[in-house]
């Protein structure tokens, strides 16, 4: 009889330990974690379930316009200031005095990184006159191509073929590789690489 007491207090303790573990189970942290992941995971389901909601064709639409770019006025634009900024340089930079006018009045047409690699790059010498001048007398023509735009940065690869005459009077050749960001319209960096004939 004694047995079969202590086995009866042992099995309702057991059932009592079984009772407090079952009611203590959700707040062991694993189960916490768990409970708060499936939590983030309903809210961002309705999240998304709003925001389908919301997407329709005009509102995609109208998203698509807003970012949308004209690259053939991008091209015009940069075409401009690529045209204006070699033209200043080769046409009109005969003197000391041309020169220092240009360095002054070249970032605002060209920008600061066309601006500061077309006067570095080029050396002063003597023209035929005995006065200091640029390496060249007139530009011939400036060809222009465009690269791939690449839409998540906005910027357009540009090479430039520059025809000149430089103070021997032989024809001279650059390509200038730059690139140009349409979204804030303007060249951003300028490399230059001399070419002979």
């Amino acid at each position: 009889m004694f047995k079969k007491v202590v086995i009866g207090i042992l099995t309702v303790l057991n059932i009592l330990m079984l009772i407090a573990l079952w009611q203590s189970r959700p707040n062991m942290p694993e189960n916490q974690v768990q409970k708060s992941k499936i939590e983030q995971n309903q809210q961002q389901t309705n999240n998304l379930k709003k925001r389908t909601k919301l997407l329709t064709t005009s509102s995609v639409s109208a998203s698509v316009a807003k970012q949308a770019v004209n690259l053939d006025e991008a091209k015009n634009k940069s075409n401009k200031v690529i045209n204006d900024s070699f033209n200043a340089v080769y046409n009109n930079a005969k003197s000391e005095d041309d020169l220092k006018k240009l360095k002054k009045d070249l970032p605002k047409i060209a920008g600061p990184s066309l601006s500061q690699t077309l006067l570095t790059t080029e050396k002063l010498q003597l023209n035929n006159q005995g006065q200091r001048a640029l390496s060249y007398t007139k530009l011939n023509g400036v060809k222009v191509g465009y690269g791939t735009y690449d839409i998540s940065t906005g910027d357009l690869p540009v090479i430039a073929l520059v025809d000149y005459q430089d103070l021997s009077d032989k024809q001279g050749h650059a390509l200038w590789k730059m690139t140009y960001n349409v979204k804030s319209n303007a060249i951003t960096a300028a490399k230059v690489t001399p070419m002979n004939k």
